[in-house]
């Protein structure tokens, strides 16, 4: 019986990845534990929109969005932000530490150092609809807006 159950279950076109979905982030919303990963579920932060998230979803801003603290937002699997028209200010740090593919799109990054750092072996893609302003009084952190780290690691800008 175990054998004709695996036998059958071979045939069946199964998948078993979950299919991209595009996660929100706004702000203002209100929770005490962040939702779990849905279609237009609502996260406060990017980070936890990025944390809830699967390589392939959207990230989609709701509202402008302001960074606090002095460093960079990890993106370790393949995702898209897309900005909805929206700006993302952060305070005193700079935008992404990449190391997946990432594609940007459709508002404004304001940031202190860099808009991206991309590690070996990511990339970045910047859609023509996005609008990157990295300014510093640091030296050397946002003489660029993007950094690469290692040979593969490309930005593509459009």
């Amino acid at each position: 019986t175990i054998l004709a159950l695996v036998m059958a279950l071979s045939l069946c076109s199964v998948s078993w990845a979950d299919d991209p979905v595009t996660l929100k982030v706004d702000p203002s919303v209100s929770y005490t534990t962040a939702p779990a990963r849905a279609a237009d579920a609502t996260y406060k932060t990017i980070a936890e929109a990025i944390t809830a998230a699967q390589a392939g979803d959207t990230i989609a801003l709701v509202n402008d969005l302001t960074v606090d603290g002095d460093s960079y937002t990890e993106v370790k699997k393949a995702l898209t932000i897309d900005f909805g028209g929206c700006t993302m200010t952060v305070a005193a740090g700079g935008g992404f530490d990449v190391y997946s593919d990432l594609t940007l799109k459709n508002g404004t990054l304001e940031c202190l150092k860099w808009a991206a750092w991309v590690q070996s072996g990511a990339k970045l893609t910047v859609a023509a609809d996005m609008v990157i302003n990295a300014t510093s009084t640091d030296a050397n952190k946002g003489v660029l807006p993007f950094r690469t780290q290692g040979p593969r690691s490309p930005c593509t800008v459009r």
